[in-house]
């Protein structure tokens, strides 16, 4: 078992060997992860569109889509925290290296290797990916609270307007009752002002409610939250 405190990390193996898989299985459970195995490019890309993979090894020499072009695929597609991909192959020349690194690759391993090298760097890999992902919790976290601030000095800012503005109301509504009085005004007229009159009634109502908030309640909008009027008014 690995002394870091990410056990359980998911590792997914993709590798067109069933023995190796096998044995990067045996050798990553044992050091505490859950180790799951595909065995071409296709399969490796759906398994990472699914989520929940926290670090990748990718051998680069499979038939149809090799390593490089998954490697590739994966960084233009995947959107979640950064899953770090170590490749594991037979090729350690400077340029197969280049290659992998250019392709997307944040490690490379050279067949035959050594396991204690694999390893630790499977380790570090794990921890990184383990502190980016509490990193933009955190940052979310710190986003939320602004964003709650924001809302309740715009409440506030809400509360002082409504009151101006219910001002505004009552005299438009008296103006209009005074309108409506007009014995002479024909009847199309005053069914316009009627129904004006009534909007203007439900506008004052809610802007009475705005009035009465006391808590901040939100709802979910497409752009984010938004002040949850009925929620947030005193009864």
């Amino acid at each position: 078992m690995s002394q870091v405190d990410e056990a359980g990390a998911v590792i997914l193996v993709i590798e067109d060997d069933p023995p190796t898989c096998e044995f990067f299985q045996h050798l990553l459970v044992g050091e505490g992860y859950v180790a799951e195995s595909v065995f071409d490019g296709a399969a490796g890309l759906a398994r990472m569109a699914a989520g929940g993979v926290d670090l990748v090894l990718l051998d680069v020499m499979m038939p149809d889509l090799d390593g490089l072009e998954v490697c590739k695929l994966l960084r233009a597609n995947i959107r979640a925290t950064y899953v770090p991909i170590i490749m594991v192959t037979a090729l350690g020349g400077e340029a197969q290296r280049h290659a992998g690194f250019a392709a997307g690759g944040d490690d490379y391993v050279t067949k035959p290797f050594s396991v204690p090298d694999l390893l630790d760097r499977v380790h570090v890999w794990v921890r990184t990916r383990h502190r980016l992902r509490v990193a933009e919790e955190e940052l979310r976290a710190a986003e939320r609270e602004i964003a709650a601030s924001r809302l309740e000095g715009v409440t506030l800012a809400a509360r002082e307007v409504a009151g101006l503005l219910g001002d505004d109301l009552v005299l438009a509504v008296g103006a209009l009752e005074l309108l409506e009085t007009n014995a002479a005004m024909a009847a199309p007229l005053r069914e316009l002002l009627q129904s004006a009159r009534a909007s203007l009634g439900t506008a004052a109502d809610h802007i009475q409610q705005l009035q009465r908030v006391v808590r901040v309640e939100t709802r979910d909008t497409p752009l984010g939250p938004a002040l949850d009027l009925e929620r947030s008014a005193e009864a």
